[in-house]
């Protein structure tokens, strides 16, 4: 019989004179009058089945000639499956199963009726398809992203079904990607040039879940934040280093928090500093024949290294020194000499400039 059904047993007796009273025992069940027919009487019992109530019902006839006769009938009530619970390495989780990533951990689903649901009760499916036929997922290795399966236990009939959703997740971030300027902008391999005191920005993006948090080292201090916006005010060459981290709370096990680091080379680019204009007499018996005119400009004074030109005074001329023999007084007058440089800011060109003026 199946639980919650509404049962109607009949008892029947067959001859003597007069016929036999027939009486039912059967969970206090409701008994209809006894319905003689010829030689024949009966009697019928009407009961709603209950789970976990099995017993046996008795029909008993009496003879006022005889001694009392009985049938037994043992009653058996049968439930479809329980909801199924799901348990990982044996604990019992919810619906929301977290395994974190390339562990295994065996995945087992729990379900009781009457029958007991077999092995191959068990189906594991994956979208429309069935995944496996089994109570369990044997040492489950989840590779990547979000998996969704259901689980329907059934009895030996097949009449009833349950459904829970479990959900594979968890994964350390990958190994970050550092890009300029914005989460779409172009990825860095290697190394960036920068130019002293002029801001930039650094994205860094990794694949996780649950979602990474991010932070930056490199600098003076270390910044909590996925897109770091910087400034290099020194002239020397630096690093930054990414990490990407997140908290894994597997449904069972130890919780965890993994984390990957990418760095990159950050160059530094810089105008050319403060010119200045140095006259020089060269050696030789003739002191006044011949006059120099250089830049005491130090190359390392800029990054990458300056161009020189000379204007002004009738003169127009390249190069960190200036010479002129024999030079006429119609060559006086003021007199410029300019360092130009191309800076590289990112991925930007800009040019850095400085001069310096003298009176010839």
């Amino acid at each position: 019989m199946i639980e919650n059904s509404t049962e109607r047993l009949t008892c029947r007796s067959t001859g003597g004179n007069p016929l036999a009273s027939l009486t039912w025992s059967c969970y206090n069940g409701i008994e209809s009058n006894p319905n003689f027919n010829g030689g024949s009487v009966s009697r019928t019992v009407q009961f709603t089945a209950r789970r976990n109530q099995d017993n046996t019902c008795t029909c008993t006839a009496t003879h006022e000639a005889g001694p009392l006769q009985q049938a037994i009938l043992n009653v058996n009530i049968m439930y479809p499956p329980s909801t199924p619970e799901f348990k990982v390495d044996g604990t019992p989780v919810g619906t929301a199963i977290s395994i974190t990533k390339d562990s295994a951990q065996t995945v087992t689903c729990h379900s009781f009726g009457k029958p007991n649901p077999s092995t191959n009760d068990f189906i594991w499916t994956k979208g429309s398809s069935v995944f496996k036929l089994s109570f369990k997922l044997d040492r489950w290795n989840q590779n990547s992203g979000w998996r969704q399966f259901q689980m329907y236990s059934y009895n030996n009939d097949d009449t009833f079904g349950f459904q829970q959703n479990s959900n594979y997740n968890r994964d350390a971030p990958s190994t970050p990607e550092i890009r300029m300027h914005t989460l779409s902008g172009d990825v860095i391999t290697d190394q960036i040039m920068v130019v002293t005191n002029r801001q930039f920005e650094l994205a860094c993006q990794a694949t996780a879940h649950p979602t990474a948090s991010y932070s930056w080292t490199g600098g003076i201090r270390t910044e909590h934040t996925q897109i770091l916006q910087d400034t290099i005010t020194t002239k020397i060459n630096t690093s930054r280093t990414c990490l990407a981290h997140n908290v894994l709370k597997p449904s069972v096990g130890f919780e965890q928090t993994p984390s990957s680091s990418a760095s990159i080379g950050v160059y530094i680019n810089y105008p050319p500093g403060p010119v200045t204009v140095r006259h020089t007499i060269g050696n030789g018996n003739i002191v006044l024949s011949k006059f120099n005119i250089m830049e005491r400009a130090n190359l390392n004074q800029s990054n990458p290294s300056s161009a020189f030109s000379w204007i002004g005074s009738n003169i127009l001329q390249t190069g960190s020194v200036l010479l002129r023999n024999n030079i006429s007084r119609s060559e006086k007058g003021h007199l410029s000499c300019t360092a130009r440089n191309t800076m590289t800011h990112m991925d930007q060109l800009m040019e850095g400039v400085s001069s310096a003026n003298m009176t010839l």
